[in-house]
Protein backbone atom coordinates (compact mmCIF):
# COMPACT_ATOMS: atom_id res chain seq x y z
CA UNK A 1 0.00 0.00 0.00
CA UNK A 2 2.76 2.26 0.62
CA UNK A 3 5.21 1.47 -1.99
CA UNK A 4 6.20 4.57 -3.46
CA UNK A 5 5.75 5.63 -7.07
CA UNK A 6 7.62 8.28 -7.53
CA UNK A 7 10.92 7.59 -9.11
CA UNK A 8 13.40 10.17 -10.99
CA UNK A 9 11.72 12.21 -14.36
CA UNK A 10 14.39 13.26 -16.67
CA UNK A 11 14.78 16.43 -18.85
CA UNK A 12 15.60 16.07 -22.41
CA UNK A 13 18.75 17.75 -23.34
CA UNK A 14 19.44 20.30 -26.35
CA UNK A 15 19.91 17.54 -29.10
CA UNK A 16 16.20 17.36 -29.21
CA UNK A 17 15.94 21.27 -29.42
CA UNK A 18 14.42 22.33 -32.06
CA UNK A 19 16.32 23.25 -35.19
CA UNK A 20 16.19 26.84 -36.46
CA UNK A 21 13.42 26.94 -38.82
CA UNK A 22 14.07 26.82 -42.50
CA UNK A 23 12.62 29.58 -45.19
CA UNK A 24 12.18 28.82 -48.76
CA UNK A 25 12.34 32.00 -51.46
CA UNK A 26 12.32 31.79 -54.95
CA UNK A 27 13.38 34.64 -57.48
CA UNK A 28 13.42 35.00 -60.89
CA UNK A 29 14.48 37.62 -63.52
CA UNK A 30 15.68 38.55 -66.58
CA UNK A 31 18.54 40.17 -68.19
CA UNK A 32 18.86 42.43 -71.00
CA UNK A 33 22.03 41.29 -72.17
CA UNK A 34 23.45 42.31 -75.76
CA UNK A 35 25.88 40.06 -78.04
CA UNK A 36 28.01 40.90 -80.77
CA UNK A 37 26.56 39.76 -84.34
CA UNK A 38 27.36 36.26 -84.61
CA UNK A 39 29.46 36.47 -81.60
CA UNK A 40 28.70 34.30 -78.35
CA UNK A 41 30.60 36.36 -75.83
CA UNK A 42 29.46 38.59 -73.50
CA UNK A 43 31.60 42.08 -73.70
CA UNK A 44 30.98 43.93 -70.18
CA UNK A 45 31.40 47.24 -71.61
CA UNK A 46 28.74 46.70 -74.39
CA UNK A 47 25.17 48.45 -73.88
CA UNK A 48 23.81 47.46 -70.63
CA UNK A 49 26.17 44.18 -70.16
CA UNK A 50 27.77 45.60 -67.11
CA UNK A 51 24.82 46.83 -65.43
CA UNK A 52 22.43 44.45 -66.36
CA UNK A 53 25.02 41.44 -64.68
CA UNK A 54 25.78 43.51 -61.64
CA UNK A 55 22.66 43.56 -60.36
CA UNK A 56 22.13 39.74 -60.12
CA UNK A 57 26.00 39.46 -59.70
CA UNK A 58 25.59 41.51 -55.93
CA UNK A 59 22.36 39.06 -54.96
CA UNK A 60 24.43 35.46 -55.79
CA UNK A 61 27.48 37.44 -53.20
CA UNK A 62 25.42 37.66 -50.72
CA UNK A 63 23.77 34.47 -51.04
CA UNK A 64 27.52 33.19 -51.11
CA UNK A 65 28.75 34.57 -48.16
CA UNK A 66 25.90 34.87 -45.32
CA UNK A 67 26.25 31.46 -44.04
CA UNK A 68 22.17 31.36 -43.06
CA UNK A 69 21.40 31.16 -46.42
CA UNK A 70 21.92 28.55 -48.76
CA UNK A 71 21.22 28.16 -52.70
CA UNK A 72 19.31 25.47 -53.48
CA UNK A 73 18.44 25.71 -57.40
CA UNK A 74 20.02 28.00 -60.45
CA UNK A 75 18.74 28.01 -63.98
CA UNK A 76 19.42 30.35 -66.77
CA UNK A 77 17.58 30.42 -70.20
CA UNK A 78 18.83 31.92 -73.04
CA UNK A 79 16.51 32.75 -75.83
CA UNK A 80 17.61 33.76 -79.42
CA UNK A 81 15.13 35.25 -81.83
CA UNK A 82 13.94 33.08 -84.59
CA UNK A 83 15.62 34.95 -87.53
CA UNK A 84 18.33 32.74 -89.14
CA UNK A 85 19.28 29.16 -89.89
CA UNK A 86 17.52 26.85 -87.32
CA UNK A 87 21.09 24.73 -86.89
CA UNK A 88 23.06 28.17 -86.57
CA UNK A 89 20.48 29.65 -84.00
CA UNK A 90 20.50 25.93 -82.03
CA UNK A 91 24.68 26.52 -81.56
CA UNK A 92 24.81 30.24 -81.22
CA UNK A 93 21.78 30.33 -78.38
CA UNK A 94 24.12 27.46 -76.91
CA UNK A 95 27.11 29.15 -76.87
CA UNK A 96 25.92 32.52 -75.55
CA UNK A 97 23.53 30.79 -72.68
CA UNK A 98 26.96 28.93 -71.42
CA UNK A 99 28.60 32.69 -71.90
CA UNK A 100 25.44 34.11 -70.25
CA UNK A 101 26.29 31.24 -66.86
CA UNK A 102 29.78 31.62 -66.37
CA UNK A 103 29.48 35.28 -66.07
CA UNK A 104 26.10 35.30 -63.90
CA UNK A 105 27.80 32.68 -61.66
CA UNK A 106 31.90 34.25 -61.67
CA UNK A 107 31.11 35.31 -57.85
CA UNK A 108 29.78 32.05 -56.43
CA UNK A 109 32.27 29.81 -54.73
CA UNK A 110 32.74 25.84 -56.11
CA UNK A 111 31.25 24.98 -53.20
CA UNK A 112 27.80 26.93 -53.63
CA UNK A 113 27.98 25.77 -56.76
CA UNK A 114 28.39 22.43 -56.01
CA UNK A 115 25.74 22.20 -53.20
CA UNK A 116 23.26 23.75 -56.00
CA UNK A 117 20.56 22.02 -58.88
CA UNK A 118 21.87 23.93 -61.68
CA UNK A 119 20.46 24.03 -64.72
CA UNK A 120 20.77 25.83 -68.06
CA UNK A 121 19.04 25.59 -71.24
CA UNK A 122 18.73 27.41 -74.68
CA UNK A 123 15.43 28.20 -76.70
CA UNK A 124 15.21 29.09 -80.35
CA UNK A 125 11.81 30.97 -80.57
CA UNK A 126 9.96 29.95 -83.33
CA UNK A 127 8.03 32.20 -85.63
CA UNK A 128 4.77 31.11 -84.28
CA UNK A 129 5.26 33.11 -81.17
CA UNK A 130 6.62 36.29 -83.54
CA UNK A 131 3.05 36.01 -85.06
CA UNK A 132 0.94 35.86 -81.77
CA UNK A 133 2.47 38.52 -80.76
CA UNK A 134 2.15 40.86 -83.31
CA UNK A 135 -1.57 39.36 -83.77
CA UNK A 136 -2.13 40.51 -80.43
CA UNK A 137 -1.18 44.22 -81.27
CA UNK A 138 -3.72 43.93 -84.10
CA UNK A 139 -0.91 44.81 -87.00
CA UNK A 140 -2.18 43.95 -89.93
CA UNK A 141 1.49 42.73 -90.80
CA UNK A 142 1.17 39.54 -88.23
CA UNK A 143 -1.49 38.19 -91.45
CA UNK A 144 1.64 37.97 -93.80
CA UNK A 145 3.82 36.69 -91.78
CA UNK A 146 0.71 33.48 -90.78
CA UNK A 147 0.85 33.20 -94.41
CA UNK A 148 4.17 32.39 -95.02
CA UNK A 149 4.12 30.47 -91.48
CA UNK A 150 1.45 28.52 -93.57
CA UNK A 151 3.01 28.37 -97.26
CA UNK A 152 5.97 26.70 -95.96
CA UNK A 153 4.50 24.77 -93.27
CA UNK A 154 6.10 25.65 -90.30
CA UNK A 155 9.59 25.60 -91.66
CA UNK A 156 11.96 27.60 -89.86
CA UNK A 157 14.71 28.15 -92.40
CA UNK A 158 11.87 28.66 -95.13
CA UNK A 159 10.50 31.08 -92.93
CA UNK A 160 13.22 33.03 -92.08
CA UNK A 161 14.18 33.36 -96.22
CA UNK A 162 10.58 34.41 -96.69
CA UNK A 163 10.35 36.88 -93.70
CA UNK A 164 13.42 39.27 -95.04
CA UNK A 165 11.58 39.59 -98.19
CA UNK A 166 8.13 41.00 -96.51
CA UNK A 167 6.66 44.76 -96.73
CA UNK A 168 6.73 44.45 -92.63
CA UNK A 169 10.16 43.00 -92.40
CA UNK A 170 11.18 46.46 -90.89
CA UNK A 171 8.78 45.92 -88.07
CA UNK A 172 9.58 42.73 -87.31
CA UNK A 173 13.14 42.95 -87.10
CA UNK A 174 13.29 46.07 -84.91
CA UNK A 175 10.06 45.68 -82.83
CA UNK A 176 9.35 41.89 -82.53
CA UNK A 177 12.73 40.13 -82.81
CA UNK A 178 14.58 41.83 -79.63
CA UNK A 179 11.77 40.81 -77.58
CA UNK A 180 13.11 37.10 -78.05
CA UNK A 181 16.56 38.03 -77.89
CA UNK A 182 16.70 37.50 -73.52
CA UNK A 183 18.37 35.51 -70.95
CA UNK A 184 15.57 34.77 -67.99
CA UNK A 185 17.35 33.54 -64.46
CA UNK A 186 15.47 31.11 -61.82
CA UNK A 187 17.32 30.84 -58.18
CA UNK A 188 15.98 29.61 -55.14
CA UNK A 189 17.33 29.91 -51.79
CA UNK A 190 17.10 28.25 -48.13
CA UNK A 191 17.46 30.82 -45.16
CA UNK A 192 17.76 29.73 -41.38
CA UNK A 193 16.07 33.11 -39.38
CA UNK A 194 18.19 33.88 -36.84
CA UNK A 195 17.61 36.38 -34.39
CA UNK A 196 19.15 37.49 -31.47
CA UNK A 197 18.26 37.02 -27.54
CA UNK A 198 16.93 40.72 -27.05
CA UNK A 199 15.55 40.24 -30.48
CA UNK A 200 13.44 37.31 -29.15
CA UNK A 201 12.67 38.83 -26.08
CA UNK A 202 11.60 42.21 -28.07
CA UNK A 203 9.33 39.67 -30.27
CA UNK A 204 7.73 37.98 -27.63
CA UNK A 205 6.69 40.87 -25.45
CA UNK A 206 5.27 42.17 -29.13
CA UNK A 207 3.21 39.15 -30.64
CA UNK A 208 4.97 35.97 -29.17
CA UNK A 209 2.57 33.78 -31.87
CA UNK A 210 5.62 35.47 -34.13
CA UNK A 211 8.16 33.01 -32.26
CA UNK A 212 9.68 30.27 -34.57
CA UNK A 213 9.33 27.03 -32.48
CA UNK A 214 13.44 26.99 -32.21
CA UNK A 215 13.10 30.82 -30.93
CA UNK A 216 10.20 29.86 -28.71
CA UNK A 217 12.77 27.18 -26.90
CA UNK A 218 15.08 29.50 -26.85
CA UNK A 219 13.28 31.72 -24.92
CA UNK A 220 12.62 29.17 -22.43
CA UNK A 221 15.74 28.67 -21.88
CA UNK A 222 16.24 32.05 -21.14
CA UNK A 223 13.85 32.41 -18.52
CA UNK A 224 15.56 29.23 -16.51
CA UNK A 225 15.89 31.12 -13.13
CA UNK A 226 12.18 31.82 -13.30
CA UNK A 227 9.67 30.23 -10.27
CA UNK A 228 8.78 26.47 -11.36
CA UNK A 229 5.03 27.49 -11.45
CA UNK A 230 6.11 30.48 -14.07
CA UNK A 231 8.13 27.85 -16.00
CA UNK A 232 5.30 25.86 -15.81
CA UNK A 233 3.28 28.10 -17.61
CA UNK A 234 6.06 29.16 -19.96
CA UNK A 235 6.16 24.94 -21.25
CA UNK A 236 2.91 25.24 -21.90
CA UNK A 237 2.33 28.49 -23.27
CA UNK A 238 5.08 27.23 -25.65
CA UNK A 239 2.96 23.90 -26.57
CA UNK A 240 0.21 26.17 -27.16
CA UNK A 241 1.68 27.94 -30.16
CA UNK A 242 4.35 24.77 -31.24
CA UNK A 243 2.38 21.07 -30.44
CA UNK A 244 5.39 19.58 -31.73
CA UNK A 245 7.83 20.90 -29.97
CA UNK A 246 8.53 17.48 -27.67
CA UNK A 247 11.13 18.81 -25.50
CA UNK A 248 8.62 21.39 -24.07
CA UNK A 249 6.37 18.83 -23.82
CA UNK A 250 8.81 16.34 -22.04
CA UNK A 251 10.28 18.83 -19.71
CA UNK A 252 6.80 19.92 -18.66
CA UNK A 253 5.49 16.19 -17.66
CA UNK A 254 9.01 16.01 -16.08
CA UNK A 255 8.48 19.22 -14.26
CA UNK A 256 4.49 18.35 -13.28
CA UNK A 257 6.36 14.92 -11.87
CA UNK A 258 8.89 16.47 -9.76
CA UNK A 259 6.06 18.34 -8.12
CA UNK A 260 3.55 15.96 -7.84
CA UNK A 261 0.98 17.47 -10.27
CA UNK A 262 1.51 14.82 -12.85
CA UNK A 263 -0.80 15.13 -16.29
CA UNK A 264 -0.49 12.12 -18.23
CA UNK A 265 -2.08 13.40 -20.94
CA UNK A 266 0.73 15.79 -22.04
CA UNK A 267 3.58 13.19 -23.58
CA UNK A 268 0.65 10.99 -25.31
CA UNK A 269 1.42 12.73 -28.84
CA UNK A 270 5.15 11.30 -28.23
CA UNK A 271 4.76 8.33 -27.31
CA UNK A 272 6.40 5.89 -29.85
CA UNK A 273 8.59 3.10 -29.66
CA UNK A 274 11.22 5.01 -31.29
CA UNK A 275 10.62 8.09 -28.95
CA UNK A 276 13.46 8.80 -26.47
CA UNK A 277 13.97 7.01 -23.35
CA UNK A 278 13.21 9.94 -21.06
CA UNK A 279 9.82 10.53 -22.51
CA UNK A 280 8.68 6.97 -21.64
CA UNK A 281 9.97 6.82 -18.10
CA UNK A 282 7.81 10.18 -17.81
CA UNK A 283 4.54 9.46 -19.11
CA UNK A 284 4.96 5.99 -16.78
CA UNK A 285 6.01 7.93 -13.97
CA UNK A 286 3.00 10.20 -14.49
CA UNK A 287 1.02 6.87 -14.87
CA UNK A 288 1.84 5.77 -11.30
CA UNK A 289 1.73 8.97 -9.64
CA UNK A 290 -1.98 8.80 -11.34
CA UNK A 291 -2.43 5.21 -9.84
CA UNK A 292 -3.34 4.27 -13.76
CA UNK A 293 -1.23 1.07 -12.87
CA UNK A 294 -2.43 -1.03 -15.57
CA UNK A 295 -1.26 2.11 -18.19
CA UNK A 296 2.06 1.66 -16.77
CA UNK A 297 2.31 -1.71 -17.09
CA UNK A 298 1.52 -1.80 -20.82
CA UNK A 299 4.49 0.56 -21.49
CA UNK A 300 7.25 -1.71 -20.12
CA UNK A 301 7.59 -3.51 -23.45
CA UNK A 302 8.88 -0.10 -25.36
CA UNK A 303 11.41 0.26 -22.38
CA UNK A 304 14.94 -0.24 -23.75
CA UNK A 305 17.69 -1.50 -21.37
CA UNK A 306 19.22 1.30 -19.75
CA UNK A 307 20.70 2.65 -16.37
CA UNK A 308 17.73 5.14 -16.40
CA UNK A 309 15.11 2.87 -16.98
CA UNK A 310 15.82 0.68 -14.48
CA UNK A 311 14.07 2.36 -11.71
CA UNK A 312 10.67 2.62 -13.55
CA UNK A 313 11.38 -1.40 -14.79
CA UNK A 314 11.59 -1.88 -10.49
CA UNK A 315 8.89 -0.43 -9.99
CA UNK A 316 6.64 -2.66 -12.91
CA UNK A 317 8.31 -5.88 -10.97
CA UNK A 318 7.25 -4.62 -7.55
CA UNK A 319 3.61 -3.73 -9.04
CA UNK A 320 3.71 -7.34 -10.68
CA UNK A 321 4.28 -9.52 -7.74
CA UNK A 322 8.27 -9.89 -8.94
CA UNK A 323 9.50 -8.18 -5.13
CA UNK A 324 12.97 -10.05 -5.58
CA UNK A 325 13.24 -8.76 -8.99
CA UNK A 326 12.45 -5.43 -7.70
CA UNK A 327 14.73 -5.50 -4.65
CA UNK A 328 18.11 -5.98 -6.96
CA UNK A 329 17.33 -2.53 -7.83
CA UNK A 330 16.65 -1.18 -4.21
CA UNK A 331 18.86 -3.22 -2.08
CA UNK A 332 21.39 -0.32 -2.53
CA UNK A 333 19.01 2.09 -1.45
CA UNK A 334 18.22 4.55 1.63
CA UNK A 335 14.50 4.00 0.96
CA UNK A 336 11.30 3.20 1.88
CA UNK A 337 10.86 0.94 -1.20
CA UNK A 338 13.63 -1.11 0.39
CA UNK A 339 11.94 -1.79 3.63
CA UNK A 340 8.60 -2.26 1.67
CA UNK A 341 9.94 -5.19 -0.33
CA UNK A 342 11.98 -6.65 2.42
CA UNK A 343 8.44 -7.32 4.51
CA UNK A 344 7.47 -8.59 1.03
CA UNK A 345 9.86 -10.89 0.71
CA UNK A 346 8.86 -11.87 4.22
CA UNK A 347 12.49 -10.63 5.24
CA UNK A 348 10.90 -8.96 8.34
CA UNK A 349 13.98 -8.74 10.36
CA UNK A 350 16.04 -7.02 8.44
CA UNK A 351 13.55 -4.83 7.15
CA UNK A 352 12.40 -3.93 10.61
CA UNK A 353 16.46 -3.26 11.26
CA UNK A 354 16.82 -1.02 8.35
CA UNK A 355 13.06 0.81 8.44
CA UNK A 356 14.30 1.80 12.22
CA UNK A 357 17.21 3.51 11.06
CA UNK A 358 15.68 5.88 7.96
CA UNK A 359 16.10 8.70 8.26
CA UNK A 360 12.83 9.29 7.23
CA UNK A 361 9.98 11.10 9.39
CA UNK A 362 6.79 10.91 7.20
CA UNK A 363 3.22 8.93 8.07
CA UNK A 364 3.92 6.37 5.25
CA UNK A 365 7.29 5.68 6.82
CA UNK A 366 6.04 5.25 10.51
CA UNK A 367 2.80 2.99 9.29
CA UNK A 368 5.51 0.75 7.97
CA UNK A 369 7.42 0.77 10.86
CA UNK A 370 4.33 -0.07 12.62
CA UNK A 371 4.09 -3.18 10.27
CA UNK A 372 7.75 -4.35 10.81
CA UNK A 373 7.60 -3.56 14.27
CA UNK A 374 4.55 -5.72 14.79
CA UNK A 375 5.66 -8.77 12.55
CA UNK A 376 9.17 -9.09 14.93
CA UNK A 377 6.79 -8.70 17.80
CA UNK A 378 8.18 -5.47 19.25
CA UNK A 379 4.39 -4.59 19.82
CA UNK A 380 4.62 -1.18 21.90
CA UNK A 381 7.01 -0.10 19.03
CA UNK A 382 4.67 -0.58 17.09
CA UNK A 383 1.93 1.01 18.53
CA UNK A 384 3.89 3.76 19.11
CA UNK A 385 4.68 4.19 15.46
CA UNK A 386 1.42 4.09 14.45
CA UNK A 387 -0.03 6.74 16.89
CA UNK A 388 2.25 9.05 15.17
CA UNK A 389 1.89 8.09 11.88
CA UNK A 390 -2.35 8.63 12.60
CA UNK A 391 -1.07 11.76 14.18
CA UNK A 392 0.86 13.59 11.34
CA UNK A 393 -2.30 11.86 8.54
CA UNK A 394 -5.20 10.97 10.39
CA UNK A 395 -6.93 9.73 6.96
CA UNK A 396 -4.18 6.99 7.44
CA UNK A 397 -6.05 5.23 9.90
CA UNK A 398 -9.05 4.25 7.05
CA UNK A 399 -5.95 2.07 5.90
CA UNK A 400 -5.11 0.44 8.93
CA UNK A 401 -8.58 -0.49 9.57
CA UNK A 402 -8.60 -2.77 6.37
CA UNK A 403 -4.55 -3.68 6.82
CA UNK A 404 -4.28 -7.33 8.31
CA UNK A 405 -0.83 -6.58 9.22
CA UNK A 406 -2.18 -3.51 11.74
CA UNK A 407 -6.06 -4.26 12.47
CA UNK A 408 -5.06 -5.81 15.70
CA UNK A 409 -3.31 -2.65 17.04
CA UNK A 410 -6.76 -0.66 16.33
CA UNK A 411 -7.70 -1.27 19.76
CA UNK A 412 -4.64 0.85 21.57
CA UNK A 413 -5.07 3.91 19.49
CA UNK A 414 -7.32 6.70 21.01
Amino acid sequence: RKFVYDGVSYDLDERYAPQQEIFTFNEKGELNLSFRPERHEIYEQDGNNRQELSKLRKILKELDVDESKTLTDLSVIGYTSPDGSLKRNQSLSKKRVQSAFEAITQVLSRKTLEQAEVHVENIVVPWDSVYKAMERDSLPEAEELLNAIQRTRGNHDDISWLYRRMKGNDIISKKYLPRFRKVEYFYRYNERRTLTDDEINNLYKKDKSQLTASEYWRYVCLKKDDSVAQRIQLLKEALHYHPDLMIAANNLAALLNRTHQADTTILKPFITPSCPEEVLINQMIAYFQCRNFDAANKMKSLLPVSGKTSEVEAMVAALNGYYEKAYEYYKDKDCLNKAILLLCLKRNKAAYEFVRNLDETSADADYVRAIAANRNNDISAAIDYLKRAIRTNPEIRKTAEVDGDLLDLLEFID
